[in-house]
Order: structure tokens, then C-alpha cells, then sequence
């Protein structure tokens, strides 16, 4: 193939605060804003990209990794990035740039590449080589998302379960705080040491996913840890084992205050459990409470980003403009990365 192009989309982490790289539970939706990827196979050996984007640290990461999996390439490749999708904004735009430049260059150097959950693990893993410990939940939403629904799935390995319908009245608006959240630099140290507290904690011989099917076991193993570890672990298993179940159901019924309850739970635990909060997407999350959300919560990795607000989709534009003055996206649950050409 000497040409594709794919539309990639970002994604809302619902639920599932750091939850994905202790093979825990996350509650997911694709976006409908995304990045357009275009490429042509070139005559020398070179990968370039024209984008707006940046994030050139992945690009090497992709190229190489792909090399040392697939061997040299039969050619080189240029590919245009643009994009709908704000960047380093907890919308997952750099894990949607590593996807679209694994399905691109696939398909202009002709490789077979795995499908399904497996293409997840293998594209979390690519990224995970650019030096962060990160799970596969941006991956899986973004491979694996189904229009119109929200997607549950446990992580190590991937394992999607069945899809929770969204209903038509019903939208996310996200209102993007300006603070960047980033995974490079000093980021990804901050980053990575939220991640670390459960490594730590699998270092020690308990078995994260010994607790997630045996619930019983939490307090046990919590007493053995010192508090802040103690407090991570109940987090970790109350958010997988708990709150995204109930939430799944919540949306099922239509019981959007059950839903709303949990989401405030979920955001609770997370700002106890892993000081990533910052002052400016918890006073959104706040307001868009006070202004009739049903619900509200930051996502992502923390230290910045973005806070999802559900609200009916008649007054979602309306909301948006009384929310926040700033950058915002108005969303349904989107479909998987597809390919235009």
C-alpha cells in the first residue's frame, strides 16, 4: 500500500483512576474528536511527520520499536498529523498519535499486525518504551471503543467486557483546565511515582489480582502497609471491584444520581489515594456540580488535564458556555480508530 490515512480518536477515562497498569477495572469512551493521520510510502528510508502536534520522542519510539519487531522497512514514509484533539490535556492524545502511527506505517510498509485486545497490549507496550509506566486503558479505549457506549475492561492482559448502551439524552462536555498534563520530563517522574506505589506494593507479595477476585483479602494485606500504601490499595480494589461495576449498572437503569454519587466517590478516593489533584480541575469539577451536572470528575493521569461533566444533550452547548470560559469538547461515546483510506 503506498498510501493510508486513519482517524484516531482521544479518550474519557469514566472511570478507572490509575487503575489499568495493576490489572485493575476501567469505564471508558472514545471520543469524537480525534487526530487524522495521512501517509505516503517515500523513496529513502526516513520517517517524517508534518505535524502540529509535536510529541516527535514518539515517533522515534514507534519507528524504532517497529523496526526492531518487523525488521528494516522496504521503504521510508511522511505522514500529516492534524488534529481536533487538544494536547496534553488527559485526552489521551499522545497514546492516539502512537496508534496512528503504528496503523499508518502497517499499512504503507505492509506488515500483519495482531487485532483485538492483542493489538492493545502490543501498541501499550511501544509506548510503555518511551520510559512511562503506564497501563493499556487509552489503548483499548481507542482500538476497541463502540459508538454510542461506554466500554468496561480489565487490564493484565486486556479483557474487554460487554458494553454499557450511552443513552441519546445524555453527553460529556469537557472542559480542559489549561493545566498540561503531560507524561514527559518532569511529569513523567511525578507520573511514574504515583504508578510505582502499586509496584511497590506487588513487591511485598500481595497480588493485585489475587484482591480484585477475592475482595475479603484488601484489609488483611492493607494492615501490613503504611498508610499511604494502605489507602492506595483500598483505592485500587474499591474503583475495580466497587464503583465501576455499580456505575455500569447506574447507566443501564438510567439512575443518573447513583451514577453521580459514584463518580464523586471515585474522585474522592482518587484525590486521597494519589496527590495528582490540582486546585484548577477540582474547582471544575465543583462548578460544573453546582451548575446541574449529574455528574463530574477529573481523568486521566492527574497533575493537570481535563474534568468530564454529564449533562443532558439538549443543554449541553448551553452548559459548556456558563461552565468554563476556556477550551471545551462536547462528546458522545465515539467509535474505534478507523481507517479513511
Amino acid at each position: 500500500m503506498n498510501a493510508s490515512t486513519w482517524f484516531v480518536p482521544g479518550r474519557i477515562e469514566v472511570f478507572g483512576k490509575h487503575t489499568d497498569y495493576g490489572g485493575g477495572r476501567s469505564l471508558l469512551a472514545a471520543t469524537e474528536q480525534g487526530i487524522r493521520l495521512a501517509g505516503r510510502r517515500t523513496c529513502d528510508t526516513h520517517v517524517t511527520v508534518t505535524s502540529a502536534h509535536g510529541g516527535s520522542h514518539y515517533v522515534d519510539t514507534v519507528v524504532r520499536g517497529m523496526r526492531a519487531d518487523f525488521g528494516p522497512p522496504p521503504s521510508g514514509a511522511h505522514i500529516a498529523v492534524t488534529t481536533s484533539l487538544p494536547v496534553a490535556a488527559g485526552l489521551s492524545s499522545s497514546s492516539a498519535l502512537v496508534i496512528g502511527l503504528v496503523l499508518v506505517l502497517a499499512d504503507i510498509w505492509e506488515l500483519s499486525l495482531p487485532t483485538g485486545p492483542d493489538l492493545v497490549e502490543y501498541i501499550a507496550g511501544l509506548e510503555r518504551d518511551v520510559g512511562v509506566r503506564g497501563g493499556a486503558e487509552d489503548h483499548a479505549a481507542i482500538l476497541l471503543g463502540t459508538r454510542d457506549a461506554l466500554l468496561p475492561c480489565r487490564f493484565h492482559p486486556t479483557r474487554p467486557e460487554p458494553a454499557v448502551p450511552w443513552p441519546a439524552d445524555q453527553t460529556f462536555v469537557v472542559a480542559v483546565s489549561g493545566v498540561t498534563a503531560e507524561k514527559a520530563g518532569g511529569a513523567r517522574e511525578r507520573y511514574n511515582r504515583t504508578a510505582g506505589v502499586l509496584e511497590a506494593i506487588e513487591g511485598r507479595g500481595v497480588l493485585l489480582g489475587a484482591l480484585l477476585d477475592d475482595p475479603s483479602l484488601v484489609e488483611q494485606c492493607a494492615a501490613e502497609l503504611e498508610l499511604p500504601a494502605a489507602r492506595r490499595l483500598r483505592q485500587f480494589v474499591e474503583e475495580s471491584v466497587v464503583i465501576i461495576p455499580a456505575a455500569a449498572d447506574a447507566v443501564r437503569c438510567a439512575d443518573w444520581r447513583r451514577f453521580g454519587e459514584l463518580a464523586e466517590r471515585s474522585h474522592v478516593l482518587g484525590r486521597e489515594a494519589l496527590g495528582n489533584a490540582v486546585p484548577e480541575t477540582e474547582a471544575l469539577a465543583h462548578r460544573a456540580r453546582s451548575l446541574g451536572a449529574v455528574a463530574a470528575s477529573p481523568f486521566g493521569a492527574g497533575f493537570g488535564g481535563s474534568v468530564w461533566a454529564v449533562v443532558p444533550t439538549d443543554d449541553a452547548r448551553d452548559f459548556a458556555a456558563r461552565w468554563w470560559p476556556g477550551e471545551t469538547l462536547i462528546t458522545r461515546p465515539g467509535g474505534a480508530a478507523t481507517r479513511l483510506t
